[in-house]
C-alpha cells in the first residue's frame, strides 16, 4: 500500500465526493426505476441512481481497492468496514489478516471493467450508475445486499450505488463474508495471504452455482488460463478472476497491475468421487457439501 499521506488524501476526496454525489442524486432523483427486475437479490426493479466515473486509467479505483483490502476505507462504519477474516482449519478470527489487493482489482475488472457508471458516461463525469440485468450495482456489482422494496434506498443502498469507494468497500466485505462461510471447502491451510486459498470464496462471490463448478459441462475441459481479454464462455467465474491476475488487462497500452503467478487446481482430482467437489455430492445440494 502507498504512504499514509496518499491514504489521507484519497479518503478526503472520497468523503467530500460522497456528499456531493449523494446530494446530486437526492436533488435529481425521481420515482422512475430501471425496467429490469432483480431475480437474484429478491427485489426490484433496480433503483435509478446517479454516480461519478473517475479517470480512464482507473488509478483512483485501484488506490481505493488497496485501502479496502486492508480495512482503511471506512474502518469505523459498521456497514462498510472489512469484517475480520477467519483462518486455519478451525476458522479462528485473525485481526491481522487482509485481502490480497490484487483480488479486488481482478474482481472489479471482471464485474465491470472497473467502471462505476453506465458505459455512455464519459470519464470524469456524472451519470447513471452501472446496473446489470440482475441488479448488480457499480464497480463491484453488489447485488445480494440491495433490495428495492418500493421505497427510497437505504443509506447503504444509496452509497453503494452512487459512490465508487463505498461500492468497493461493500464488495470487499462480501468477499470476506464468503471466505468466512463454513459451507465452502477449505484450500490448504486456509491462509488468506495465498491467492489460491480464495478459490471457493471467489466462486461464491459470483454465486455458489453449478455453472461455476470447474467440471461443469459448459466449461471447456481443455481451457487455457484466461487471458482477461478474450471471450468468457467456457470458464467458471473464479478462473476468470484468477486468469486476470496472471494476465492483467491493459488500458491505453499500460497494464493495470503486475502479473501474479497463480497455481490452478487439478480439476479431475477436485471432481473425483470423494473429492471436495464430487459432482454427485455437489448437485445433491449444499447440505451435502
Amino acid at each position: 500500500m502507498r504512504s499514509g499521506l496518499l491514504g489521507f488524501v484519497l479518503l478526503a476526496s472520497i468523503l467530500l465526493g460522497s456528499g456531493y454525489v449523494v446530494g446530486q442524486w437526492l436533488r435529481g432523483h425521481t420515482s422512475q426505476a430501471a425496467p429490469s427486475s432483480c431475480p437474484y437479490s429478491g427485489g426490484g426493479p433496480a433503483f435509478s441512481l446517479q454516480s461519478f466515473e473517475a479517470d480512464r486509467a482507473r488509478q483512483l479505483y485501484l488506490d481505493a481497492q488497496r485501502l479496502a483490502a486492508v480495512n482503511q476505507l471506512f474502518p469505523d462504519d459498521d456497514e462498510f468496514r472489512l469484517l475480520t477474516l477467519t483462518v486455519g482449519a478451525q476458522r479462528i478470527e485473525d485481526d491481522s489478516s487482509v485481502i490480497p489487493a490484487e483480488l479486488l482489482y481482478a474482481i472489479g475488472w471482471i464485474e465491470s471493467k472497473t467502471n462505476q457508471t453506465s458505459i455512455e458516461v464519459p470519464y470524469g463525469d456524472l451519470g447513471p450508475a452501472l446496473v446489470s440485468f440482475d441488479c448488480g450495482y457499480g464497480l463491484m456489482q453488489v447485488t445480494s445486499s440491495i433490495i428495492n422494496d418500493g421505497g427510497l434506498p437505504s443509506r447503504y443502498e444509496a452509497l453503494v450505488g452512487t459512490h465508487f469507494a463505498y461500492n468497493i468497500a461493500a464488495g470487499a466485505r462480501i468477499l470476506v463474508e464468503k471466505w468466512n462461510q463454513p459451507l465452502y471447502p477449505i484450500v490448504g491451510a486456509n491462509d488468506p495471504s495465498y491467492i489460491e486459498s480464495w478459490y471457493y470464496a471467489l466462486w461464491a462471490y459470483n454465486g455458489w452455482a453449478g455453472i461455476n463448478h470447474p467440471s461443469h459441462p459448459n466449461n471447456d475441459p481443455f481451457r487455457p488460463i484466461y487471458d482477461c481479454a478474450g471471450p468468457r464462455n467456457g470458464y467458471p467465474y473464479q478462473e476468470l478472476v484468477l486468469g486476470c491476475l496472471v494476465n492483467p488487462p491493459e488500458v491505453d497500452g499500460r497494464r493495470l497491475w503486475e502479473p501474479l503467478p497463480v497455481s490452478f487446481p487439478d480439476r479431475a482430482a477436485l471432481s473425483a468421487p470423494g473429492g471436495p467437489l464430487d459432482l454427485a455430492v455437489f448437485y445433491a445440494g449444499p447440505d451435502n457439501i
